[in-house]
């Protein structure tokens, strides 16, 4: 197989890739394809053989890998690197995944996902807080606004060591009117603080001196000020406290 004879001579048949000389048979140029060289009887892998993403170094395939990249080889694989001396994530025949380890103190971590669990706190739905904050950590100990205002307040005989009614704010909560239109001597101010216990100043716009008027805190949520000729359009400034 292979040869021919003719006359007395035998001959070797070439095929694709090889070629008959005179004096013997060797691999022709035309064997190396794309990606191949050849050269004095040798084929090797050519430099334009190595694409995107890869590189060529004696012959040799590899892949280009940057070194700040999260990609490292391992072996004949190609794998995701991960910082040792960071924890929180692992690799798994899955993919990439969170390490159960990531939660701290006050986070758990159940199928993927993290979770406060703080005891007196909780995520709402709506993606903010809720729950009950204790005032020794900073809170109101309540949960309405309502509540809050009303704990805000000092109780009678606290540690400032004088007595004070259980409806004095910690912090004062301040409303503030201008009034004057030139006409009237006399304004109602709606505070609606819920409370007599309020202090009221009235001072000039221009000045800023204050000024003397009669005040009558009417009810729980109004006072009224007189003064004894009408003030000129926001000539002053109503403040109360409480």
């Amino acid at each position: 197989a292979g040869l021919t004879k003719t006359g007395d001579t035998l001959n070797v048949i070439s095929g694709d890739g090889i070629t008959v000389n005179a004096n013997d048979v060797a691999l022709a140029s035309s064997t190396a394809g794309d990606g191949i060289t050849f050269s004095s009887g040798v084929l090797s892998i050519s430099s334009t053989a190595a694409g995107d993403g890869l590189a060529i170094a004696s012959g040799v395939l590899s892949i280009n890998v940057v070194a700040a990249g999260g990609i490292e080889t391992s072996s004949d694989s190609l794998q995701i690197k991960l910082n040792g001396s960071v924890a929180g994530l692992a690799t798994t025949s899955s993919g990439l995944a969170i390490k159960s380890d990531i939660a701290g103190t006050g986070i758990t971590f159940t199928a993927g996902v993290l979770t406060a669990d703080a005891s007196d706190l909780a995520a709402s739905g709506a993606g903010g807080v809720t729950g009950t904050l204790p005032i020794a950590n900073g809170g109101t100990g309540t949960t309405t606004s309502a509540l809050a205002r009303t704990n805000a307040f000092l109780a009678i005989g606290d540690s400032s060591g004088s007595s004070r009614s259980t409806i004095a704010p910690v912090l004062g909560r301040v409303v503030a009117q201008s009034v004057g239109n030139a006409s009237n001597t006399s304004f109602t101010i709606t505070h609606g603080l819920g409370t007599r216990d309020v202090s009221v100043q009235v001072y000039d716009m221009s000045t800023y001196d204050t000024v003397i008027a009669d005040v009558v805190r009417t009810d729980t949520d109004t006072a009224t000020v007189s003064f004894s000729t009408a003030p000129a359009s926001n000539a002053y400034r109503v403040v109360l406290v409480g």
